[in-house]
């Protein structure tokens, strides 16, 4: 089965901020307005739903003051339980083999995700379907 979906994934090191962490939220927060702007005709017309745990509370700052500032219609949604939102287990897909091919880029993968994971596998089927999926 083939969902009709589009993603855009978004990616920071850390450590690249030197522990600046207002830095990085400010460049989080940049691209983020920067790409909802890019795209404001394709977003425009919905009202945009945020489901987050609220696991890290500056993610959730940084999703509302980038969305804030657009005129965007949106909305954050606390309470997730993934076996009711096949998009929110779709998200949590994407993510879990973005982080996987971030980790194996810069080989910092642990040895029991080596165990688990085939290098070509992961490439040649998820990050390629990824990939076309990805909103430029």
């Amino acid at each position: 089965m083939s969902l009709p979906i589009n993603c855009k994934s978004f990616s920071y090191i850390k450590k690249e901020y030197n522990n600046d962490i207002l830095k990085l939220e400010r460049k989080m927060i940049r691209e983020l307005y920067n790409f909802f702007m890019d795209h404001y005709d394709d977003f425009k017309d919905y009202k945009i739903i945020v489901y987050y745990d609220n696991g890290q509370h500056h993610i959730t700052r940084i999703l509302n003051n980038s969305l804030a500032i657009t005129g965007l219609d949106y909305d954050f949604k606390k309470e997730v339980h993934p076996y009711d939102y096949r998009l929110f287990q779709v998200a949590d897909f994407i993510t879990t083999v973005r982080l996987l091919e971030l980790k194996e880029n810069f080989k910092e993968l642990s040895k029991s995700e080596l165990k688990f994971i085939d290098s070509r596998h992961l490439k040649k089927n998820y990050i390629k379907m990824i990939n076309k999926k990805e909103i430029k």
